[in-house]
């Protein structure tokens, strides 16, 4: 775990509109692991499915970060 969280960091670096988009990219690829026929981290990965995983668990903790920011902004998407 960094010393500083993920939250932290967007919260204090990444303005309302940047982080808007971040949640809906992050969204579209963690939805797109889940879909069938798209592969876009185990392509990233070129076919390693460690790596893959481990692109996925990141995507992930990044996406809960910008929706918590979001909910802390009282923004929507």
């Amino acid at each position: 775990m960094p010393a500083i969280p993920v939250h932290a960091r967007i919260e204090t670096h990444i303005n309302d509109d940047e982080v808007k988009a971040l949640a809906k990219l992050t969204e579209y690829l963690v939805r797109g692991f889940y879909e069938p026929g798209q592969s876009l981290f185990l392509t990233a990965a070129a076919g390693d499915a460690v790596v893959s995983g481990h692109m996925l668990t990141a995507a992930c903790a990044v996406h809960a970060a910008a929706m918590r920011t979001l909910r802390e902004r009282n923004l929507t998407l």
